[in-house]
């Protein structure tokens, strides 16, 4: 919220139609608009107001560990290098893109409307009602939470820009995502104390951890999916495991939950996924006596993809090749392994790219771990070029950019 007033005032003292929307305790987003003269297309230059993580060390600490350099809260400067809570992902890019219109508006406009939007939401998390500490309300939204309440109420939009960090390289596809949680069930025990020699539900799941994860690299290999402009490389995640009294752990537990992140990749039948891993989970555990593997969906997102050929995607390529001087593909190794709200904006048919500064999930992920999120200010200001020139060619055209989703 902090992130949408401080964006809201920082549009309105620059005399910028601006507004902001208040979703739920603590949620906004804030939306400015400078109109175009005549009736060009609509560009929309959007990003993220939240961040990956909280910054509180009680919240987190059970995914993190000791808090580093990555999670302190306040921004500070290393040379032309600048850090803090979600510099990398994404205010740098939030940032770049709301100069960008600031210049469009002090140029007197173009010939269609350039809209910024600061959408809460976006990150990669939603409501879980885990047994040990449910993580429920309005502050576990994420998925396109912003983005969806946005386009319910937005009026024409030609083509969209998310500002996620890409080292400017042009990412035209983004993947899907099931959020799933795996129950091994069957009976607590003490002292480890079970009938037959049969083994319970934690080391049902350590057998998941292990099978699933090897699994999960050799789909990941055999489903990349080429975009024209790099790759997409559809991962599986187990980023939590809940199970057991932590105060009495003489007795072990009689469930086990496992939380899966399995990635797909645009035109992939996330059904089939889904039916993939479970017959693999249950292979898994099919040699465990008394074991009862249970299974649901808790969130989904589907993969999306903008066709190079599209207008938007060959004007960007153009800019950053022209006026940045960059190769624009291919794009970084991870870039497009992720899911963001450019697949919301695709499924309602609106041609969507990711362009932003910093090095891309791929590139120097070392710099990103130990020193913490950071981004260049030659990067801002290249990003900060990028969308004033996009905006200017895209908006020349009389007709809206082309191109669709796959």
């Amino acid at each position: 919220m902090a992130c949408a007033e401080f964006l809201h005032d920082w549009f309105r003292g620059r005399r910028i139609d601006v507004h902001l929307d208040r979703l739920a305790p603590g949620r906004a987003n804030v939306v400015a608009r400078v109109p175009g003269r005549s009736d060009g297309p609509t560009l929309l230059l959007a990003g993220h107001t939240d961040t990956s993580y909280s910054g509180d060390p009680d919240l987190d600490a059970a995914g993190l560990g000791a808090v580093g350099p990555n999670e302190r809260p306040h921004a500070y400067e290393i040379g032309d290098d600048l850090y803090g809570l979600g510099a990398f992902n994404m205010k740098g890019g939030l940032a770049a893109a709301a100069i960008a219109l600031a210049d469009i508006a002090t140029a007197g406009g173009l010939r269609g409307d350039v809209l910024f939007a600061g959408l809460c939401g976006e990150s990669e998390k939603a409501p879980a009602h885990s047994p040990l500490r449910p993580r429920v309300g309005s502050r576990y939204q994420g998925r396109g939470f912003g983005a969806r309440r946005f386009l319910a109420v937005a009026q024409r939009i030609d083509a969209a820009v998310v500002a996620g960090p890409s080292a400017m390289r042009v990412v035209n596809a983004q993947a899907g995502s099931l959020f799933i949680e795996l129950i091994a069930c069957g009976r607590a025990a003490y002292l480890g104390r079970r009938e037959g020699g049969s083994t319970g539900p934690l080391e049902a799941a350590a057998a998941l951890v292990d099978g699933l994860g090897t699994w999960g690299r050799e789909r990941a290999a055999r489903q990349r999916h080429e975009t024209g402009l790099g790759v997409v490389e559809p991962r599986l995640t187990i980023g939590a495991v809940e199970g057991g009294w932590s105060f009495a752990p003489s007795t072990s537990p009689g469930r086990c939950h496992l939380y899966v992140d399995l990635r797909t990749v645009p035109g992939e039948s996330q059904v089939g996924a889904l039916r993939e891993l479970l017959d693999r989970a249950r292979e898994l555990v099919a040699g465990r006596p008394g074991i009862d593997l249970r299974a649901r969906v808790y969130a989904r997102t589907r993969g999306s993809e903008t066709p190079v050929s599209a207008l938007l995607v060959r004007t960007a390529v153009s800019v950053v090749e022209n006026e940045l001087g960059l190769p624009a593909s291919p794009f970084p190794a991870g870039s497009a392994d992720t899911t963001n709200d450019t697949n919301h904006f695709r499924r309602r048919g609106i041609p969507a790219i990711k362009v932003g500064p910093g090095g891309g999930l791929g590139a120097g992920p070392v710099a990103i771990t130990e020193r913490g999120g950071h981004v260049s200010r030659d990067d801002l200001v290249a990003a900060c070029r990028f969308y004033v020139a996009l905006a200017h060619r895209l908006t020349d055209h009389l007709e809206a950019p082309g191109g669709t989703p796959s």
